[in-house]
Order: C-alpha cells, then structure tokens, then sequence
C-alpha cells in the first residue's frame, strides 16, 4: 500500500471525533488487567485485546485515507462505529473463568466486534455505489467479511476462550499485508496516503501515552509518593520524545512504501504503552510490583522494537547502519539487564530507564547531526524554527 500523490490527507475533525472512543477503550482495557491473580493467559488475553482493538481502528483509518471525505454516509457510519467501539470496550474482559461458551461476555464482544466490521464494510459498499466499485473495494470487503465469519460461533454461544479464538483476532492483523502482496502490482491500484497514515498512527500513540500518564499521576500522588512518580514521569516523556522525533523527524512523509507495515509498527508501540501504563500501576502495589517489574520489561521491548522498526521509513540519509543496530540493540539489552537488576522499585526503574531513554535521544540526535554533515545538509538553527527539535 502506498501514497498515490505526494500531497498529504488532512485528517478530518471526524477521525478525531472518533478517536475520542479509543480514550475510553484504551482506559477499561488497560483497567481490565487489574485482578487478583494473573498468569499467562490472562497476559495473552490482553495482548488479544490490544490487537482487537488495533484492528478496529486500522481498518476505519484505512478506508478512511483511502476513499473518505467526510460527507454524510462517512460522518453517519463514524459515529455508529465510535459507538459500537464504546461499547465493545464496556466488555474488555480478561478473566478465563468468565469466557467460557455462551458466557454474556464473549457473546456480546463477539457480536460487537461483528457489528463493528460490519460498519466498516458498509462504509466501502455505500462508496462503491457513489462512485463505483474498484478491485480495492472488492478486496476490503472481502476480507472484512473474512473477519466476520468466524466470529459468529462465538456469537451465538458454541464457541468460548481457546487459543482457537486468538486465532481468529490474528486473522485480521494478517490478510491485508498478504493481500497487499498478493493483489496489488503498484500505487496506481491502491490510493491510501502515507502522510495521512504518518498522523493517524501519531495520534493513536498520544492517545496511549495520555493513559500513562494518568495512571503514573494517579498511582504516585505528589504529596506522598512524589520522587517515584517524577523518575517515571519522567522515563515516560523521554519514551514519549523518542517516538516523537522517529515519526517527526527521521520519516520521510512522502514515502512510497507500503503502508501496512506502518500500522504493525504501532501495534507494536501502543501494546508496549499499554504494558507501560498497567507496569507503573501495578508496580505501586507492593503485592504486583514483582509482575510489574516483568510487564516493565516487555513494554520497553515490544515500545522500542515499534519505534525503531519504523525506521525503514526514513529518509535514506537517515537509515541506521549495521553498527548503529548493533548499538542500538546493546543499549536495550543492557536497559533490560539493569532494569531486571535493580528489582521491583519504582524509584530505581523509573530512574534507570529515565537514564537509558535520554541517552538513547541523544545517540540518535548526534547520528542525525552526522548524518547531514556527511550529505552537506544545513543543520537547523533552532533560532529561526523553533518546531524542528533535532
């Protein structure tokens, strides 16, 4: 998938008007972790929440750059779809014992989910019928509906949590990448936008990082718990600062590249936000802080990996080499060491990944600094444009 014009989509005030869904979906998935005992499934149940989530929200972004424009079967079927999300977040639930076949939970999830795609399908059928109905469309409705089918078992109470369900919300993180492959020769057979794709993918990441934020001051009130909640506040910005100056930066906005990708990326940097935003919270419990140490752990990893897997998109005077990959990684692999070290401390783990996300920020800003020297680029002189933060 790649942008057909070098002109960049404005995202229109609807998408963000949608966008305000996942403010509640985001909060009661990551409220939904909060139980008493959690083993391995129960971690697997979220991280299925997460893609389910994901999924909703990639597939309206894409018919969205692709074929809307905001006219009143777009604003209509937005706004059923932001409720349908509402609810479907009303049901995050990752308690086993509760999701058996037929349980009210997995019916009404399920039936949600249905109804959800459902919209987005609709969105290209009502398209089709203004302006006609291209391969492009055919292809998404094909496969929402290859979405859509194998829910119904769990719908109508045959079906409850297996690992076949997780099957069944992989399926959509994998079809539009094999038919991107499979189905489409070039640009000139699928209009989607990459500067659109570039914003969207920004704006979901706010909204995740808007819930870390929340939880840390909720979980660390100043006046008792003051010096942790700063360290993790502060390991939380410079994560913030990363991602921002990766996708502000270091991207080339009007890059050709498949989009795809682009969304899997993020799924992997909001998971690791949301395994953040759960980790700090479970971590000023002293009976989880031990798991949350772990759920630290691999938010750092699944954040980092989305964020420089992005990196493919850059500029190619901005591409990482092999030793900066290599140095890169050794970073992370000490971070984690000395994260597993320092024991399930919030002081400690906010000050050492407060430590390893500013050092990180600043070995990348150096590279770019070379990286213009070495192809005679200006450097920005912060005095005349006070928005290029490199």
């Amino acid at each position: 998938m790649s942008t057909k014009t070098g002109l960049a989509k404005r995202v229109s005030n609807y998408e963000l008007f949608f966008d305000l869904a996942f403010v509640l979906a985001l909060r009661a998935l990551n409220g939904s972790f909060h139980m008493e005992h959690i083993s391995g499934q129960n971690i697997l149940l979220f991280v299925m929440a997460n893609i389910v989530l994901m999924n909703i929200w990639f597939n309206e972004v894409l018919y969205y750059q692709k074929y809307g424009d905001s006219r009143r079967a777009d604003i209509y079927t937005v706004i059923a779809l932001m409720f349908v999300v509402g609810h479907l977040a009303m049901n995050f639930n990752l308690d086993t014992s509760e999701l058996g076949a037929g349980s009210p939970v997995v019916v009404q999830f399920n039936s949600l989910l249905f109804l959800a795609y459902g919209l987005i399908s609709l969105q290209y059928f009502i398209k089709g019928r203004v302006h006609g109905f291209n391969r492009d469309m055919k292809l998404s409705m094909l496969s929402l509906l290859l979405y859509m089918v194998p829910l119904v078992p769990f719908m109508i109470g045959i079906g409850g949590w297996s690992i076949w369900m997780s099957v069944v919300y992989i399926l959509p993180v994998l079809i539009p990448l094999l038919s991107a492959k499979l189905f489409y020769s070039g640009e000139e057979d699928l209009p989607t936008n990459f500067p659109h794709a570039v914003e969207r993918g920004q704006l979901i990441t706010i909204l995740s990082f808007g819930e870390s934020v929340i939880a840390i001051i909720g979980s660390y009130p100043i006046g008792e718990t003051l010096i942790n909640g700063v360290f993790l506040f502060t390991a939380m910005a410079f994560m913030f600062i990363n991602y921002m100056t990766q996708t502000f930066i270091a991207i080339d906005h009007h890059s050709k590249k498949l989009v795809a990708p682009l969304f899997y990326c993020h799924l992997l940097v909001v998971l690791g936000i949301n395994f953040f935003t759960v980790s700090v919270e479970f971590l000023a419990d002293h009976h989880h802080a031990e798991l949350g140490q772990i759920l630290l752990l691999i938010a750092v990893v699944l954040f980092y990996l989305g964020t420089y897997f992005l990196t493919v998109y850059n500029y190619p005077y901005y591409q990482f080499k092999t030793k900066n990959i290599l140095h890169l990684s050794i970073g992370l692999l000490v971070t984690l060491l000395a994260l597993w070290l320092v024991g399930p401390s919030p002081l400690w783990l906010g000050l050492v990944l407060s430590i390893s996300s500013y050092l990180v920020s600043q070995y990348v800003m150096r590279f770019r600094m070379k990286a213009r020297q070495k192809h005679g680029l200006p450097q920005p002189d912060t005095r005349l444009n006070l928005r290029d933060f490199s």
